[in-house]
């Protein structure tokens, strides 16, 4: 009951998440009161599979954010540790009701879903006015692990090529095969003009080299993004490479992007984003321990399909 009543307040804090934990954990103290030793098991189950997303946010975090996951995992560590004990006590009870296996349906379809889906926090104004910072959005994962080849004008979520601790999204501009070039802000792909209603130009100012790509570059840039203009770009085009996409921001005129580190590579692929499922305004969006709820919430963005 204890958990329920802390998934209450989980539930203000986080609306979406915590309306599936009120659910999940008063069922299962319903399901502790009436000896049944599957009810355990679940609610120790989907506090382990908690733990498992905490680690795996560990990856790429500050320092400040690994110690506040590690003390958090621990603490869900002790209480699942807690609900496998009560598990095996209800078992050994003679007096216990009901089988213990269809109370696990529950964790298996939370395990089955982070599979298939993941949730991504946007940090950067790259892609306003399609998702912009402070923006969580769910991402359809099925599509690369089955390999399926990307199209035009999808939205993207990969690894960062300098960085692969770090996940971007953009908007894939060229598949493999195309010509590419950007002329006076405009993206020409294959000799014709494309037509972006997404798009947003923050100024009228024309950098030589981020709005008549390919160039000279005006700044420096890492190897891949020297190697891609020194070995894809032919009579004035970029010619996208066979398992490489060049992916640009929305926000076209602030947005760090393929013409400043390369091609996204295949294997970097994570996946679709396809539902904005919650939003925030925030003063630092890219944090990950600024606090969140329905007191900051954008409500008008939540559930916006992309």
């Amino acid at each position: 009951m204890v958990l329920g009543i802390l998934s209450l307040l989980y539930a203000f804090v986080l609306p979406l998440a915590g309306l599936i934990s009120v659910s999940e954990y008063f069922l299962a103290a319903w399901g502790i009161r009436t000896r049944r030793a599957g009810a355990a098991l679940m609610c120790a189950a989907t506090l382990l599979l908690s733990v498992a997303l905490y680690v795996e946010a560990m990856f790429g975090a500050s320092t400040t954010e690994l110690y506040t996951r590690s003390f958090a995992s621990l603490v869900v560590l002790i209480l699942a540790g807690l609900m496998l004990s009560a598990a095996f006590e209800l078992w050994r009870d003679p007096s216990r009701s009901g089988a213990a296996w269809p109370w696990l349906l529950l964790p298996a379809a939370q395990v089955l879903f982070f599979v298939c889906f993941s949730p991504y926090n946007m940090p950067s104004a790259s892609m306003r006015p399609t998702i912009i910072p402070g923006d969580c959005v769910l991402v359809n994962r099925i599509g690369a692990r089955l390999g399926r080849p990307l199209q035009r004008d999808e939205i993207l979520v990969f690894r960062y090529p300098l960085n692969h601790r770090e996940d971007y999204v953009k908007r894939v501009a060229g598949v493999p095969g195309d010509r590419l070039h950007l002329l006076h802000k405009q993206l020409y792909r294959n000799g014709a003009p494309v037509n972006e209603p997404y798009v947003m130009h923050m100024s009228t100012f024309e950098d030589p080299y981020r709005d008549n790509f390919p160039a000279v570059a005006t700044t420096p840039l890492p190897q891949p993004a020297v190697q891609m203009l020194n070995d894809s770009v032919t009579a004035g085009e970029l010619v996208v490479p066979p398992g490489k996409y060049f992916v640009l921001g929305d926000n076209r005129d602030d947005s760090s992007d393929s013409r400043y580190w390369g091609f996204v590579d295949s294997s970097e692929i994570i996946g679709r984003p396809f539902l904005i499922y919650a939003s925030y305004e925030l003063t630092q969006p890219a944090s990950t321990t600024e606090f969140r709820s329905v007191l900051n919430m954008r409500w008008n963005r939540v559930m916006k399909w992309l």
